[in-house]
């Protein structure tokens, strides 16, 4: 098992600013907590970062835990996660997320969705009499390891019997190699290879660079609602930065995004409200939202809500008039 990277505070309980609520701890008021360059008190630590380590545990997005430009230790947080939790997530970040995306394979066997019910693999006449009743399930998605197509093993956490190439429930084939419990009958046949096209094929019939788009790195495909179009891939393993619109690698300040580049920065290219780096969103010719001019607001003209023109200077004299007069 790998061993705290991060060296701990040589006095925690010398004073400290929190850098999360801001509050000054005399010297040995408070235990502190590395964050980074910075320190955060006890109950910041454990209301503010312990649950994000319980996030990126669960989801892969939100790893790994950052405080600004820092990743942040695990085992800095070990008293209030646990040491069998942070083995396990730097097991996890070693072994799961430190494996390519599209070379990973996942358990898909059904499960109960309540596990209080049992969490073991529903196959066969069972999983119909599930189906019949609508009783609640889910799929088991426990990380079976790095793909091995053709080969069937055993989930560790359902117990099903897995194809190790695509992870789905084993299925007649032919051969007799990758066998468990004598069941030489049984042999994947997907031969599951980690190709763009299979990953891209939920997105049919959706325009790249629009709807989605696949990281030029690992071909893991992702989606932008809205935003600023440089992306990071969502792998782990990978972290690759690229450009939404076109799928180019392109880094943060490498001028991708320039004036007189192809892509915009936001938005979609052509779009209204595309906007490229480097272009003056403080000058004086600004449209609104309804792409009509506004002059400048120290100017004497302005505009008000219903078009009509009004002297700034000229308004706040009369307010100062009305004033006058109720006194």
């Amino acid at each position: 098992m790998q061993t705290p990277s991060t060296p701990g505070i040589s006095n925690p309980f010398a004073a400290f600013d929190c850098g999360l609520c801001l509050e000054h701890f005399p010297p040995g008021v408070s235990k502190s907590f590395r964050a980074g360059e910075s320190r955060v008190c006890p109950k910041c630590a454990l209301d503010e970062v312990v649950p994000q380590f319980h996030a990126a545990y669960q989801h892969e997005h939100a790893w790994p835990v950052m405080f600004g430009q820092h990743e942040l230790d695990v085992y800095q947080y070990v008293v209030f996660l646990s040491r069998d939790f942070a083995d396990r997530y730097r097991e996890k970040e070693n072994e799961e997320y430190g494996v390519p995306v599209l070379s990973r394979a996942y358990c898909h066997h059904t499960v109960r969705a309540d596990p209080t019910h049992g969490s073991n693999a529903i196959t066969g006449i069972a999983l119909e009499q599930y189906r019949d009743f609508d009783i609640p399930t889910t799929i088991c998605g426990h990380y079976l390891g790095t793909k091995l197509p053709g080969w069937i093993g055993k989930c560790d956490k359902c117990n099903g019997t897995v194809c190790k190439g695509c992870g789905r429930p084993k299925h007649p084939g032919q051969g007799n190699r990758g066998f468990v419990d004598n069941e030489a009958e049984y042999y994947c046949q997907c031969n599951a290879p980690a190709t763009a096209a299979a990953a891209a094929s939920q997105y049919d019939g959706l325009e790249k660079g629009i709807d989605y788009q696949l990281c030029p790195q690992c071909r893991v495909p992702v989606h932008l609602a809205a935003g600023c179009n440089h992306m990071k891939c969502p792998s782990a393993a990978c972290a690759a930065s690229f450009c939404f619109i076109c799928g180019e690698l392109a880094e943060d300040d490498s001028g991708h995004w320039a004036m007189g580049m192809p892509c915009p920065r936001w938005n979609a290219r052509g779009a209204a409200n595309a906007h490229h780096d480097g272009e003056d969103v403080d000058g004086e010719d600004l449209e609104d939202v309804d792409g009509e001019d506004l002059e400048d607001v120290d100017g004497e003209d302005l505009e008000d809500l219903d078009g009509e023109p009004m002297e700034l200077e000229e308004d706040l004299e009369l307010e100062a008039a009305d004033d006058d007069d109720e006194e």
